[in-house]
């Protein structure tokens, strides 16, 4: 059981400081190793409880956690943002563009 939680906190720690650097495709794949992490030590928990110490452990992780949901949200947001610009690019840019064929015959009828 104390190598899965010892496995969980390095890679909380690796997480933590190196958090400003990862873009959200790596902390998206970090956290689903530490997901398969997590959910190890729940299967071993249902075989032998947890101790006082492993669980003081556990919670020490988990107190991590909010800096790594604020990078997240941060990452989100950033992406978010770029995208609507993105899209008044694309509005702006759809509305100079000619919206017919080049090589078009236009027809002048006299009355």
């Amino acid at each position: 059981m104390s190598d899965s939680i010892r496995l969980l906190e390095e890679l909380s720690a690796d997480i933590q400081s190196r958090l400003g650097a990862l873009t959200y495709e790596e902390i998206s794949e970090l956290m689903e190793r530490r997901q398969i992490i997590v959910d190890q030590i729940e299967q071993e928990a249902s075989v032998s409880p947890l101790i006082e110490e492993e669980k003081q452990r556990i919670r020490v992780v988990i107190g991590q956690d909010a800096a790594i949901q604020m990078r997240i949200h941060f990452l989100r947001n950033e992406a978010a943002h770029w995208l609507q610009q993105r899209n008044q690019a694309k509005a702006q840019r759809s509305a100079y563009e000619t919206a017919y064929t080049p090589d078009a015959y236009m027809m002048d009828s006299r009355k």
